[in-house]
């Protein structure tokens, strides 16, 4: 059975998986983009694969994000290397 409260119809947008799609242009959700500017320093792996997540999402709407800082060997490296600071 569909639920009622989860469908909307005839609307001008709506979110979806952190995107607000309209007619006229898709974009990334404001909600999501704050959560990115509020994410607290990882620190651990896990915590560092959710913020890439979150960033490699809306990248393409929000090209600051992706240029401020190239993280991705970042998570090639062990933890310990992660929380110890050391690049090599």
């Amino acid at each position: 059975m569909l639920r009622q409260k989860k469908f909307s119809f005839c609307q001008p947008s709506v979110k979806y998986a952190g995107f607000i799609l309209s007619v006229e242009e898709t974009g990334a959700d404001p909600d999501k983009v704050t959560v990115i500017a509020e994410f607290t320093v990882p620190t651990n792996i896990t915590e560092l694969q959710s913020f890439l997540g979150l960033v490699n999402q809306l990248g393409n709407f929000v090209t600051e994000i992706v240029h401020t800082a190239d993280l991705t060997p970042t998570t090639s490296k062990s933890p310990k290397h992660l929380l110890m600071g050391e690049t090599s």
